[in-house]
């Protein structure tokens, strides 16, 4: 994984820094990779039965998931980006997620697919979209 700061300079600086913020299991800094809108954003997880808007919807849920977390590693592969504009870009990647929740025996490994719209602002890339699905690949179990 890449070394990156606070404000990435490129889109795969930010997946990378949204997959060590979960794996880190830091809900504060992972909000804080959202464009800063509260109409415009949107976040549509498997887990979810209704899409999230806005940037406050989406970092409660952060939160509340990192809080049910014992452990955490999250790794990006097969990261595609395609820039719209200068300023706006489409990455496409693979996630491959081992959560251990609290109260559980061990850890869940699975896939997902993401697709995530970024822009640049002053601070560097931030997500303004992101969708996932499960994906299945024999590997995902331990």
């Amino acid at each position: 994984m890449i070394t990156v700061g606070a404000h990435p300079a490129t889109v795969h600086e930010l997946v990378e820094l949204l997959a060590a913020c979960w794996t880190d299991q830091d809900a504060e800094r992972a909000g804080a990779l959202w464009a800063e809108s509260n109409t415009e954003t949107s976040y549509l997880g498997e887990e979810l039965a209704e899409p999230l808007f806005g940037t406050i919807s989406i970092a409660r849920h952060l939160a509340r998931t990192f809080r049910r977390l014992e452990s955490a590693s999250v790794e990006v592969s097969s990261l595609v980006v395609s820039h719209i504009s200068a300023d706006v870009a489409i990455a496409i990647y693979v996630c491959t997620w081992r959560l251990h929740s609290r109260g559980m025996r061990c850890a869940d490994a699975s896939h997902s697919r993401v697709a995530a719209v970024c822009r640049r602002q002053q601070e560097g890339w931030r997500l303004v979209h992101y969708m996932e699905d499960y994906l299945y690949l024999p590997e995902a179990r331990p």
